[in-house]
């Protein structure tokens, strides 16, 4: 099941988690601002698996 998300507070909050974990699965700090970086001046997705759910959505 595909979740479309639209509503901006929800996206910061999966963002801001997703970003928090990034150090986790990279083990480095700087993994996080490398990321911002990259994705700083383009549109992308982000999905993230929760409660079996696929969320989607576009910044």
């Amino acid at each position: 099941m595909i979740e479309y998300i639209e509503e901006s507070s929800l996206k910061r909050e999966i963002t801001e988690k997703m970003l928090n974990e990034l150090s986790l699965w990279f083990g480095l700090e700087d993994s996080i601002n490398e990321y911002v970086a990259n994705v700083s001046d383009c549109t992308f997705f982000v999905y993230k698996n929760i409660n079996g759910k696929l969320l989607v959505f576009m910044h």
